[in-house]
């Protein structure tokens, strides 16, 4: 991908080397939180704005994993 200043002020526009088509424009809001277009013409339809999070951890979840192997299930005897 190439990144340059998007046309969107305040928003860096990321697309791919082979086709425009494929672009997204970013700008950070905070240091935790970035804002997110995937095309200059949906800058003006603020439904279609993205946000984040910035994540510390991945696959860290508060809830046990709910399945179970062959053994557990009775699928092996």
């Amino acid at each position: 991908m190439i990144a340059r200043q998007s046309e969107i002020p305040g928003f860096v526009e990321f697309y791919g080397y082979e086709s425009r088509e494929l672009q997204l424009h970013i700008r950070m809001v905070n240091d935790d939180t970035f804002q997110a277009f995937s095309s200059a013409d949906e800058y003006r339809k603020p439904d279609k704005l993205m946000a984040y999070k910035k994540v510390d951890n991945f696959n860290k979840s508060n809830y046990k994993s709910e399945m179970k192997d062959a053994e557990e299930s009775g699928m092996i005897f």
